[in-house]
């Protein structure tokens, strides 16, 4: 229930929404006071559909007043408010204010003589007339006919009833379409035009801004000019032990997040980019097919280009110490033109294609396969090929043709991951990535703010960079720390700490040879947080292992970061983060499955017994802001996308440690820590269960005798 105004001359709208349908309805109210909101919802809701079960509106003083919650309490109905500053809280109700308000000011602009209520009537009728994604209508859900015009002849018979609504449909799921490929396109961003802007090492702790490139000025937010796009950043951070020069090892570069298109034709700013989560799969089946593993790095230059045709703004980030709500406006990039990487890409890709078998992987868009032989890789201006000989030998046949390129023999170093091989498989260490970070210095006392944010800003994205690629035992700590804004002696308390963790606990990512019989994926998720607790203390973290019989596994992604929905209970987050780490493996399965050419079952495991209970039963959750989420979940188990649902104790759960940081209390439990230092998993599991049981279970009901 929200209230919004259609214009500054008419009362405003009380908008009321079913959850479960999508129905709406709206009165004008003339007043907010809380008695006339809830006389005007008993009579145009409860006294013809009855009193919900729980009434959901934000903080608004016309809905947080005792005339409103005491009405609904004394009537049974549960009020429950949205977080402060969450409008998407209540999202059915604030998504349709746009589209009421335009259908509002058609009609009065076609019939100016008609009455406002009759307008809004109107309005409504449109709003619930049009098909939802799944092709009904919240008219026909609610009443069970189909939608008819207002005016007219409105008989069930009538053909263009049937064509209208058949075209409201297809323009419905067409435009559904297109969003999702438009969200799609946005989650496969990749990083756009790099400028080198950030050297951190042993001799150099402070930000060192490259001025004599004279490429960028500092504007004010209000000073880009209207329908100018201002893009986001992001640090990328790598390590090598001899650069040159006397150039310190650590390295951070700053980056543009776009898909910005390149001045030229068919170019873009940088390469594809393959997922960590992509690069680790094909590692794992490599070691447990018996392949050999060849990466080649290409050489660039980091030249000046030439001026930009206009110029690219972008987000100024806190470390710079600029004014707030500035703008980097850059003239020109400082990535070169001559991007060897890219040239590669573009060149060799079809070079590729014609070896025997080989198609583009149906999960990530940069990963060329062969069943049960190889795969081509590549990262920005790597790749890398794992492969038996002769897939191997046909890939270098390619690539020794490109003499920018050098081989990396010993020891493997792609998309950021340092690893080395042994009989046993390979094992992937953070350590080097951290040998020239130091700890930071705070002032007394603790509450003290840092005059210098810039280093641990620094340091953090170092770190974070660090658990992203082979720690993911202290990741939820390094991401508590990034998001801080006005940083304080504790929080370099917290950097040191965590610093210390990754310096003295010695583990590793280990991609062991697993037997291929009884091979399985695993998904781990858990959900830190409360009704009660702030948004920024909530966290969801999952992690995917290959693993099999022997309990031997291979951790091959996971994730650590805020909801990205309000969730109003801890089983509603416990469901989202099971989802989340089921859509993030289903591309890691398909590769996989790719790769082995044979069926690789997924199972999901969680230590909330009320969720666990709710994906395996019949039974709908309280919280209806986890209902989605909830029927996307049963559905997977009932198709067989998901093989086995588990409950498992909380002290073996190993995606505690990503939900919760290391300085919290209770502490998240060493189950993680354990897997990385000694590559085994076993968990203990109290309940499970299968499809085939699912399948099996009666469905609760009348048993006729």
């Amino acid at each position: 229930m929200d209230v919004f105004q259609l214009s500054p001359d008419l009362p405003r709208v009380l908008d009321i929404t079913d959850l479960d349908a999508d129905w709406g309805q709206g009165r004008f109210v003339p007043s907010v006071r809380g008695g006339i909101i809830f006389a005007t919802l008993y009579l145009v809701w409860f006294a013809i559909w009855g009193p919900p079960e729980t009434v959901i509106t934000d903080r608004g003083s016309e809905n947080e007043n005792d005339a409103v919650i005491n009405a609904l309490h004394s009537m049974g109905v549960h009020w429950r408010p949205v977080p402060t500053k969450a409008p998407w809280g209540i999202g059915r109700n604030e998504r349709h204010h746009g589209l009421i308000r335009d259908v509002f000011v058609r009609i009065v602009a076609v019939t100016p003589g008609l009455a406002p209520n009759l307008s809004l009537a109107m309005a409504y009728k449109a709003r619930n007339d049009a098909p939802r994604v799944h092709g009904v209508a919240p008219t026909t859900a609610v009443t069970r006919d189909h939608p008819r015009l207002i005016v007219g002849d409105n008989h069930h018979d009538d053909p263009t009833t049937a064509v209208r609504a058949a075209s409201m449909q297809t323009e419905r799921n067409t435009m559904e379409r297109h969003s999702a490929a438009d969200r799609l396109r946005g989650a496969l961003f990749h990083p756009g035009t790099s400028f080198p802007f950030v050297i951190v090492g042993q001799q150099c702790h402070e930000i060192n801004v490259f001025d004599s490139f004279e490429c960028k000025a500092t504007i004010p937010a209000a000073a880009v000019p209207p329908g100018e796009q201002v893009f986001d950043y992001l640090w990328r951070c790598d390590y090598k032990p001899d650069r040159g020069n006397g150039t310190p090892p650590t390295r951070a570069r700053f980056c543009i997040v776009s898909d910005r298109e390149w001045n030229k034709a068919n170019d873009v700013p940088t390469s594809p980019v393959s997922s960590h989560r992509a690069v680790r799969a094909t590692i794992a089946v490599a070691f447990i097919l018996g392949w050999g593993v060849h990466t080649k790095d290409s050489l660039r230059a980091y030249l000046q280009s030439e001026c930009l045709p206009k110029p690219v703004y972008v987000n100024a980030p806190p470390e710079a110490d600029e004014p707030p709500s500035s703008v980097w406006a850059f003239s020109r990039p400082t990535y070169g033109k001559g991007n060897a990487g890219r040239h590669l890409h573009f060149l060799t890709q079809s070079k590729f294609l014609p070896i025997t078998g080989i198609a583009l992987s149906s999960a990530f868009d940069t990963v060329y396969c062969v069943p049960r032989r190889g795969s081509i890789s590549s990262y920005v201006d790597d790749t890398s090929a794992a492969a038996d000989p002769p897939f191997k030998t046909s890939v270098q046949t390619i690539l020794k043709n490109y003499k920018t390129h050098t081989p990396d023999l010993g020891i493997i170093m792609f998309a950021g991951i340092t690893a080395t091989a042994d009989a046993d498989g390979m094992h992937c260490r953070g350590s080097p990535d951290i040998g020239a970070l130091l700890p930071l210095d705070g002032p007394t006392p603790m509450t003290t703010p840092l005059s210098d944010p810039a280093a641990l800003h620094s340091l953090t994205a170092q770190v974070l960079w660090v658990c992203r690629v082979a720690r993911p035992d202290v990741l939820t700590s390094a991401t508590h720390l990034v998001n801080c804004k006005d940083p304080t002696s504790f929080d370099a308390l917290r950097a040191n700490d965590t610093f210390t963790i990754l310096t003295n606990r010695k583990v590793s990512l280990h991609f062991p040879r697993l037997d291929l019989a009884s091979l399985r994926l695993s998904v781990y998720a858990d959900y830190s947080g409360s009704t009660l607790s702030p948004v920024h203390m909530r966290q969801v973290g999952y992690l995917v292992l290959l693993t099999n019989d022997s309990h031997r596994c291979s951790l091959l992604h996971w994730a650590s970061h805020r909801p990205h929905r309000v969730c109003r209970g801890s089983t509603a987050g416990e469901l989202l983060a099971l989802a989340d780490a089921v859509a993030a493996s289903l591309d890691v399965r398909q590769l996989l499955q790719e790769l082995f050419s044979v069926r690789v079952p997924l199972d999901e495991n969680t230590d909330s017994a009320t969720a666990y209970e709710l994906v395996t039963s019949f039974k709908d959750p309280a919280d209806m802001s986890g209902k989605n989420v909830h029927y996307m979940l049963r559905r997977a188990l009932l198709s067989g996308t998901i093989y086995e649902v588990n409950h498992v104790h909380g002290h073996h759960n190993s995606a505690d440690a990503l939900s919760k940081p290391t300085l919290a209390r209770p502490p998240p439990n060493a189950s993680l820590a354990d897997e990385l230092r000694t590559g085994r998993h076993h968990t203990a599991v109290v309940a499970h269960s299968t499809t085939a049981g699912y399948h099996d279970t009666p469905c609760p009901g009348v048993t006729f005798s």
